[in-house]
């Protein structure tokens, strides 16, 4: 039966979706890891030249079967989050985090994948354990992917040691003590944070510490929301900036 075919233009464009696609790119990958269980997730950042930039992301979580890949990764609108713990995914981080880069790679248990946009080949390889993606990122600065990287990183707050170009990362965003509940139809669903000796003025929404989107606030405090993981996929929005 033929199929629908889809050009790497296609995966691209998707960025546009996203309010900030760089910062967007990284959310997905550290919530992919932190989804997965991992305590150690390692960043390496190289500037190849020409606007091309290098990117490896490894983390030492569960990661992916075979038949994960094959079922769930590869078919655009299936994910695996349903544990009560995850983020709930719409099947869309794959586009942003690999199938709009000039190409990529992924090593998980023992399998090696090599694709270009929508193409892609899966093949066996020596056991890994965790998950190695790496990209290649066409027309890009090293400074500006980097930055949205730290700017991911400030704004969140994860149990996992986090380490770019072999350095660790400390310079987290903690929360405060929780001041009140939000509800939707009598349920709690999100966590309010307060922290009024902050200079900080903004709203943070985040899940499992990892921020989702970011506003601007008059009220002289820092706020985070942390929703509820298990209610995240019917709370947020399918690119994850915004509430439902």
């Amino acid at each position: 039966m033929p199929q629908v075919a889809t050009s790497k233009a296609f995966f691209v464009n998707e960025r546009r979706s996203y309010s900030n696609w760089r910062f967007a790119f990284w959310r997905e990958l550290f919530q992919n890891s932190v989804d997965a269980g991992a305590s150690r997730i390692n960043i390496t950042l190289n500037d190849l030249g020409n606007r091309l930039i290098g990117i490896d992301f490894e983390d030492n979580g569960k990661g992916m079967t075979r038949q994960i890949l094959e079922d769930v990764y590869f078919k655009l609108g299936e994910t695996t989050k349903s544990g009560l713990d995850t983020t709930g995914g719409f099947g869309r981080a794959r586009v942003l985090t690999c199938f709009s880069m000039k190409n990529y790679t992924i090593h998980t248990q023992d399998n090696l994948v090599q694709g270009d946009g929508g193409h892609y080949e899966i093949v066996d390889a020596n056991v890994r354990n965790g998950c190695l993606v790496q990209v290649q990122m066409d027309d890009e600065s090293y400074s500006d992917v980097h930055s949205a990287l730290t700017e991911y990183l400030s704004m969140s707050q994860m149990a996992c040691q986090v380490y770019i170009n072999g350095e660790r990362w400390t310079t987290w965003c903690y929360r405060r003590q929780v001041t009140r509940q939000l509800f939707c139809k009598g349920d709690p669903f999100a966590d309010v944070h307060v922290n009024k000796s902050s200079t900080n003025r903004a709203l943070y929404v985040r899940v499992n510490g990892s921020i989702m989107f970011a506003h601007q606030i008059q009220a002289k405090a820092q706020v985070i929301v942390e929703i509820n993981p298990s209610l995240s996929r019917s709370i947020l929005t399918s690119n994850r900036d915004g509430l439902n």
